[in-house]
């Protein structure tokens, strides 16, 4: 885990040559060889990507009208942050308590990492999906700021001109995180906000490349799977029972 299970999780396992999105790990290939033969127990992670003429195709429109008379998607109100983060930390709780790696989160854990990145981020970048008002779901995306910065840079005010003054383009953005709570997860909510976010980012981006997803996490993959997707980068998790 790199610090924070939102900063990535498992190494590298392929895409060594590849500029890594915005948000992701890269470690070399001799990592993974170490721990294998350490014998620890593996767990693969994937990832996918979507050209956007591919991702949420128009015939499921008669979805999407139904889906919207019975939920609501907004954006994240920045003048009222940190009580929409404070939402974002529940849904959190509420949708990933299960999920493997995943441990309690604090508001103000939440509210600190999201304050490094409040100038590049948009209230787009938080989409928050409702039922008769009550919270039920969210989507966390953000551009590659990747593309950027230069081999050695960090994400800073040079970084930050590029993108605010200078307006440079950004051709592939990420969807670092989306979940429901467990009482909507067989319902429609989660097409949704894919569509809430392609139709934010159709017109601005070329590709869109998933966060990691456990291999053994059928629901999941099957959903990331519905727009027939590229493979993207793939990792390794390695775990080891004390005795």
């Amino acid at each position: 885990m790199n610090g924070h299970v939102n900063y990535g999780l498992g190494f590298l396992a392929d895409s060594f040559n590849e500029l890594p999105c915005f948000g992701s790990s890269y470690t070399p290939p001799y990592y993974i060889d170490y721990f294998r033969s350490l014998g620890f127990a593996e767990q693969h992670l994937v990832s996918y990507r979507y050209p956007m003429n591919s991702f949420v195709k128009q015939q499921e429109a008669r979805i999407l009208e139904r889906t919207k008379k019975r939920f609501s998607f907004r954006k994240a109100d920045f003048s009222r942050l940190r009580e929409d983060l404070a939402i974002y930390t529940q849904l959190n709780n509420h949708c990933f308590s299960d999920h493997p790696a995943y441990f309690y989160r604090h508001e103000d854990e939440d509210y600190e990492l999201f304050k490094p990145f409040r100038w590049f981020l948009q209230e787009e970048n938080l989409l928050i999906a409702e039922h008769g008002g009550i919270p039920v779901g969210f989507l966390l995306w953000y551009p590659d700021f990747n593309e950027l910065i230069g081999p050695g840079q960090e994400l800073g005010i040079q970084a930050l001109l590029k993108y605010k003054l200078l307006r440079r383009p950004i051709k592939r953005f990420k969807i670092v995180e989306i979940g429901v709570i467990p009482k909507f997860q067989g319902s429609s909510v989660i097409l949704g906000l894919f569509h809430a976010c392609y139709e934010l980012t159709r017109d601005r981006f070329q590709e869109c490349e998933s966060g990691w997803i456990f291999s053994a996490n059928l629901k999941s993959n099957n959903i990331c799977r519905r727009w027939n997707p590229e493979a993207g980068p793939t990792y390794s998790v390695f775990t080891l029972t004390l005795q």
